[in-house]
C-alpha cells in the first residue's frame, strides 16, 4: 500500500508547479493506480480494445493537463484518476460505436482460415499476392 500522507506532500507540491514531484508522484502511485485500470477493463467485458497500462496512462495524461484541479487528499486523488479512467473508456466506447470506427464487426484473428496457422509472419508476407486460401492449401 501507499504511503497515503506522503502522496498528499507530493499532491500540493504539484499543485504548487513542481515538476519533479509530479514524476515522483507518478512513480509512488504507479502500482496503485495499475491495478485500479485493471479493474477497469476487467470490468469493460474484454469489449474494449485498450490494456490497464495504455488506460494509466491516458488517465495521467488527463489529470496531468487539467489547470484547475482542486485537490484535498490522497483519496480525492485517486477518485480523480478513476474517473479520468471512466473517461477514456467511454471515449473509446463511444469512438467504437460509430460505423466508421467498426460498430457491429466482430474481431477475428488474422489466423481464422489459415489451416498451418504456425507459419511465421516473414513466411506469410514473402507469398504476397497470394490469397490465404492459396496460402493454406501449400
Amino acid at each position: 500500500m501507499v504511503d497515503r500522507p506522503h502522496v498528499t506532500q507530493l499532491l500540493d507540491a504539484v499543485g504548487r508547479g513542481d515538476a519533479q514531484a509530479q514524476q515522483e508522484l507518478f512513480a509512488l502511485v504507479y502500482d496503485e493506480l495499475k491495478r485500479i485500470a485493471r479493474g477497469h477493463v476487467r470490468r469493460s467485458g474484454g469489449q474494449m480494445s485498450i490494456n490497464p497500462t495504455t488506460l494509466l496512462h491516458e488517465a495521467w495524461i488527463k489529470f496531468a493537463r487539467a489547470d484547475d484541479r482542486q485537490l484535498s487528499g490522497s483519496t480525492h486523488f485517486y477518485n480523480l484518476l478513476a474517473q479520468a479512467m471512466r473517461q477514456v473508456l467511454l471515449d473509446l466506447a463511444r469512438k467504437h460505436s460509430t460505423d466508421k470506427h467498426g460498430r457491429g464487426m466482430a474481431r477475428t484473428e488474422l489466423t481464422e482460415g489459415i489451416e498451418d496457422a504456425e507459419r511465421s509472419i516473414d513466411e506469410l508476407i514473402s507469398h504476397e499476392g497470394e490469397t490465404c486460401k492459396d496460402l493454406a492449401t501449400k
